[in-house]
């Protein structure tokens, strides 16, 4: 045989061998689910959960193969957070054995939830999704291109907020099209182009060629000029020539209208800005270029847009344009500079405002309305610092790459003279936000003594644990309960049940305790209530207390595995213990937030590998926001229409 063919048989072999050993794989996983863990499930679990019984909408139905259990990894996961807390199954008389139950968690632990960087269904990018500016995108992009500093056209336009989804504004999912929002985006243009006639320096700065006779300009070569390049900023990429010579008979007939350049210029403008490659962040959708591929890179003008949108909401400036011109994105080194310089700029406070505040759920402060009568010291004023605190907080940790661990424990936090006599923290003056070191006997440090977010996950007359233990299920740890079924009742129906049976009274705590036995809500309230007691020595508007009426406040949770803690100091040691998960749970956030889409189960190993790599440094904000833009999914696409 030649050398040729004994290199292509050894080729073809070693194929074999390598797609044998991931079918093998993947049957392993399929026949130890048919084989070990399905008799389980049909044992404990179909009573109330197959295909027609479905409790809290979860169904054991259709599991099949390796693709289909690893494609509902939030269905494993809600089994494994029930089988841990031992939530499930319910109380009854026919129960797994501990070995059963072990046995379950392991399987979803090791077989669903570990990644597997060998198998080929974890090397995905993800769908291409059709990337919209968001409100919030398209005013920063509008400012920062014309130079319109504060104004914000699209409020003026009326375009509307979009509705979080996952927790955000800025998923594609969010975001739709009609005809009256593109006449509002039409009208945005008409606003933001006026203004630019009214800037003396920024417009100077866009018509930087005027036609001149001396020189044998005319005002047609000049517009020409203006145009190529403020196509080009304005889709922020490179432009061919038809797409900005196409507007010169617009520019022509104006001018030839009103012999007023600027003005001229202005209308063959606002097809730009009213144009979908303006408002949407189009990518060329690329084909595989060899067998068996499924992605490729995008090109560096398209990574320094998802670059730029990522950390600042708004278009790249002049040195990542740069950077994309000459290639250089390509170098990991260079991408990792431009992360770093763009996380330090001023206007990485987007980041701060448009994923920190969703994420953290901060937007809830605006709609808190503590009862006067019961708190009287909170006011306007007390809300906006305790709002600051948190903002402060936060961008803190971005611009000085501060470890993740501060969002549990810190050392210091940012008051004003206001929010620190709420605290009881002496020697501070004046209305700005400023840094302070604190000492035990504040009881502040992290999330969770801030004010602002104990304010938000409470009632207006009194505090709320199950809000905050739900604060903390879903916001720290990404595993928010189920939404209360229909028939759940309310803390106030308990209370008059309780009155009713036992006049003599009994307190909110046992009040909660006797809403939380029904069995539609206790699965959810063994999970919430514990945290959420850990913090009652936090008011409703986030103030000290040792007592409650005239009785020492009760500040002991108990999960259902037999854990307990006391105060926010034990608690924020529970929260340790379960660091990993937590630092998991907010890569996968603010992958979600630069991806612009939902996580799936292929994100895990990009999670995983971003975890493991900046755990060395503790977890510090720039070497996870690098790591995301290093990324698989950051940096790729995938193909179109693989070969075979």
């Amino acid at each position: 045989m030649s050398q040729t063919g004994t290199r292509s048989t050894a080729l073809l072999a070693a194929l074999l061998v390598f797609a044998l050993s991931l079918h093998a794989r993947a049957g392993h996983i399929a026949d130890t689910y048919r084989v070990e863990i399905f008799p389980i499930i049909e044992t404990f679990c179909f009573n109330c959960h197959d295909g027609e019984e479905k409790s809290g909408g979860v169904s054991f139905e259709g599991f099949a193969d390796e693709l289909s259990l690893r494609t509902n990894g939030e269905h494993w996961r809600k089994v494994r957070e029930a089988l841990s807390f031992g939530n499930m199954p319910p109380n009854s008389e026919t129960q797994p054995s501990e070995e059963e139950r072990k046995r379950l968690i392991r399987w979803i632990t090791e077989q669903i939830e570990t990644p597997d960087p060998n198998n080929p269904l974890f090397l995905d990018p993800g769908p291409t999704v059709l990337r919209q500016l968001s409100r919030d995108e398209y005013k920063r992009t509008v400012q920062d291109l014309l130079g319109l500093g504060w104004q914000d056209p699209a409020s003026q336009a009326g375009i509307p907020e979009e509705r979080p989804v996952e927790g955000f504004t800025n998923l594609a999912g969010s975001m739709t099209i009609d005809p009256g929002l593109l006449e509002k985006y039409f009208h945005a243009a008409e606003i933001s182009l006026e203004r630019l006639l009214n800037e003396g320096r920024e417009r100077d700065r866009i018509f930087f060629v005027q036609p001149d006779e001396a020189k044998g300009i005319t005002a047609h070569d000049a517009a020409a000029q203006v145009l190529e390049k403020f196509i080009a900023d304005a889709y922020r990429r490179p432009v061919d020539e038809v797409e900005w010579t196409r507007l010169l008979p617009v520019f022509d007939a104006a001018f030839a209208k009103d012999n007023d350049f600027r003005i001229a210029l202005t209308k063959a403008m606002k097809p730009i800005l009213a144009s979908p490659h303006f408002f949407y962040r189009i990518e060329q959708q690329r084909e595989a270029d060899q067998p068996g591929q499924t992605y490729r890179r995008v090109s560096d003008h398209e990574l320094a847009v998802r670059l730029s949108y990522f950390l600042w909401s708004s278009m790249p400036d002049r040195e990542l344009r740069e950077c994309a011109d000459r290639g250089e994105l390509s170098d990991p080194e260079v991408l990792k500079a431009q992360v770093a310089r763009l996380l330090t700029h001023d206007k990485a406070r987007a980041l701060t405002e448009n994923f920190g505040s969703q994420w953290l759920k901060l937007r809830k402060l605006d709609r808190a309305l503590p009862q006067q009568n019961i708190f009287p010291t909170y006011t306007g004023d007390l809300k906006r610092a305790m709002h600051d605190e948190v903002f402060t907080f936060f961008d803190h940790l971005r611009k000085e790459n501060r470890s993740l661990r501060e969002l549990i424990n810190s050392d210091y936090t940012f008051v004003n003279e206001l929010l620190a006599k709420h605290y009881g923290i002496p020697d501070v003056s004046g209305n700005q936000m400023q840094r302070v070191a604190l000492r035990p006997e504040y009881h502040r440090g992290g999330l969770l003594g801030m004010a602002g977010l104990l304010t938000a996950t409470s009632h207006t007359d009194r505090t709320k644990p199950t809000a905050r233990g739900t604060w903390m299920l879903d916001v720290l740890f990404g595993t928010p309960p189920s939404p209360p079924p229909e028939n759940a009742g309310s803390l106030e129906d308990k209370k008059q049940e309780a009155k009713e049976a036992a006049p003599e009274t009994t307190t909110f705590r046992e009040r909660l305790a006797q809403h939380a036995r029904d069995e539609a809500c206790a699965g959810c309230h063994k999970k919430m209530d514990p945290f959420g007691f850990a913090l009652e020595n936090y008011d409703a508007i986030g103030g000290w207390r040792e007592t409650v009426g005239d009785k020492p406040v009760d500040n002991v949770g108990t999960l259902p595995s037999g854990q307990t803690f006391r105060g926010v100091d034990e608690l924020r040691a529970v929260i340790r213990s379960r660091e990993d998960v937590l630092i998991k749970n907010f890569i996968r956030q603010l992958l979600v937030y630069a991806l612009g889409r939902e996580a799936e189960f292929y994100d895990e190993l990009v999670i995983a590998r971003i975890a493991e790599g900046t755990e060395p440094g503790g977890y510090r904000f720039a070497d996870i926001a690098a790591g995301i833009a290093l990324s698989l999914p950051f940096q790729n696409q995938r193909v179109s229409s693989p070969n075979p």
